[in-house]
């Protein structure tokens, strides 16, 4: 079993979706305040391998429609790095699928690089944040609706 919380006092069992976690209060713990509303972001490893009941819960109790990421660079870099230790149960089975496809262990951790690379790609292809959403058509107007929905 996976486990996630959907708030403060109650937990919601996924059986097949490791690393899912309420992004919001993953963030704002970290950063010891309230940045980003909770019960509303969520972030998951191998979503693609929920059970029926996983989607049913999902769906239903945690009324999930959108995935979208939009913290921090510390905060990115926080959650990323939380992941490695949440994919303990699946790592076995990771570590298979990777050798299948002829990559060595190494691909089945989080490369302390990451984030950093990933902004300066951003940074050197698109200029910014905004020019990457600009060429993806995620215009000014969603950005909007997005912080008014997640931020506080």
């Amino acid at each position: 079993m996976h486990f996630i919380e959907k708030n403060m006092d109650q937990e919601t069992r996924l059986q097949q979706v490791p690393n899912f976690r309420d992004v919001g209060k993953t963030v704002n713990q970290h950063l010891g305040e309230r940045r980003i509303r909770e019960g509303l972001f969520y972030r998951s490893g191998r979503l693609d391998d929920a059970t029926a009941a996983d989607k049913n819960l999902i769906r239903d109790e945690l009324e999930m429609k959108t995935v979208i990421d939009l913290r921090t660079k510390a905060a990115i870099e926080h959650d990323y790095f939380l992941t490695d230790a949440a994919l303990v149960p699946s790592r076995p089975q990771m570590l298979i699928e990777i050798h299948e496809i002829g990559l060595t262990d190494e691909w089945a951790g989080t490369a302390n690089d990451m984030i950093s690379s990933i902004e300066s790609h951003i940074k050197a292809k698109y200029g910014s944040l905004d020019g990457y959403l600009d060429s993806i058509g995620f215009g000014q107007e969603q950005r909007a609706l997005v912080q008014k929905t997640l931020l506080y």
